[in-house]
């Protein structure tokens, strides 16, 4: 019993945690940046599409709570409409009814949410399976099932935990797994506030280098993340909706 609530405990910490971070600051495909994103986590911006209404994404973040301890979560994230958000009626990832959260005139399709951050999803895998929504629909939204193929969970290889990169020289990011069908995004903040740089759309060919001229601003502890997504674009009542599998791996290290 004690553990299962000291589970309890670290996961509702680390949801909360993550919840916060809206200043990820990542870069749309063809640039800008996301400032729309309600997840929470790094996102690609969509809202530049042709009758773009929305986002259906199906996320996996990862944090050592202890060194060596990863723990994967799943999340199921939706919000549809441009320059307000709206409802879309009943809304399913596999299956996995997805409870709309209200507040003002924002309406989000959260799990785990705020509201409840110990929700989990089942049948949801990153392994390169399907990940099916189904729209319900509403006045604003048309109803739509369509799918998109997840990303598969890999490692961050470099930098790890215990590097400490002198800005002098430019950074090699490494991971594992290649897929010619992915995307990749990285993100990477300074923890004080201090640096920021991100960059989007790039190859999934296990390595990416950060030039050292944008590790100037970065001193002390840093949080790299590292973003392999995939989506697909569903056509439903004239508008545009994408449909997201990504996968999210950091690790916090030192410039200096």
């Amino acid at each position: 019993m004690k553990k299962n609530l000291l589970v309890l405990f670290l996961l509702t910490a680390l949801i909360a945690f993550n919840g916060c971070k809206k200043d990820d600051n990542p870069v749309a495909p063809g640039g800008g940046t996301n400032t729309g994103n309600n997840s929470g986590q790094p996102m690609p911006k969509f809202d530049t599409l042709s009758n773009y209404n929305g986002v259906l994404a199906s996320i996996q973040y990862s944090m050592d709570l202890f060194p060596g301890i990863p723990t994967n979560i799943a999340m199921a994230f939706a919000q549809f409409g441009t320059t307000t958000t709206v409802s879309a009626g009943t809304v399913s990832l596999n299956s996995n009814d997805i409870p709309a959260t209200t507040s003002g005139n924002t309406v989000l399709y959260m799990i785990p949410s705020t509201t409840n951050p110990t929700a989990t999803l089942s049948n949801v895998n990153f392994n390169g399976s399907n990940h099916t929504w189904t729209v319900g629909g509403s006045s604003a939204v048309s109803a739509f099932t369509a799918s998109v193929t997840s990303v598969s969970s890999f490692d961050l290889t470099y930098p790890t935990t215990t590097t400490t990169h002198s800005k002098a020289n430019s950074l090699a990011v490494n991971w594992s797994g290649s897929n010619s069908n992915n995307k990749v995004m990285i993100v990477m903040a300074g923890t004080a506030g201090a640096g920021s740089y991100s960059t989007a759309e790039l190859s999934d060919n296990g390595s990416y280098t950060i030039p050292s001229a944008s590790l100037a601003g970065f001193s002390g502890a840093v949080m790299l993340q590292v973003v392999k997504y995939r989506y697909n674009v569903a056509t439903a009542g004239g508008k545009s909706y994408v449909l997201m599998s990504e996968v999210i791996k950091q690790v916090t290290f030192n410039i200096n």
